[in-house]
């Protein structure tokens, strides 16, 4: 194990013990533990849920909070209907 080398990006990544790269196609960029290209976001997810690199854990955070405020909408659309 050594530094690894993108043939697309012609670049060198520094190789650490846990840490994968992908070549995404549509941004043409190396992510560290890639994980999707997001179209809603236009830019690459990676990273893991609990490591400090990576923007994979902002992404989580804004998907459940989209689940919580739609969960939310619809009680208190059950709530304000059954009041009448």
């Amino acid at each position: 194990p050594g530094d690894t080398y993108c043939r697309r990006c012609l670049l060198w990544r520094r190789f650490k013990h846990s840490t994968k790269y992908f070549h995404c196609s549509i941004c043409q960029r190396c992510v560290a533990e890639f994980d999707h290209h997001c179209s809603v976001f236009g830019r690459c997810i990676g990273g893991t849920l609990l490591s400090r690199t990576g923007n994979y854990k902002f992404f989580v955070t804004i998907v459940a909070m989209g689940i919580a405020g739609y969960l939310t909408s619809i009680v208190s659309l059950v709530w304000s209907v059954s009041l009448r």
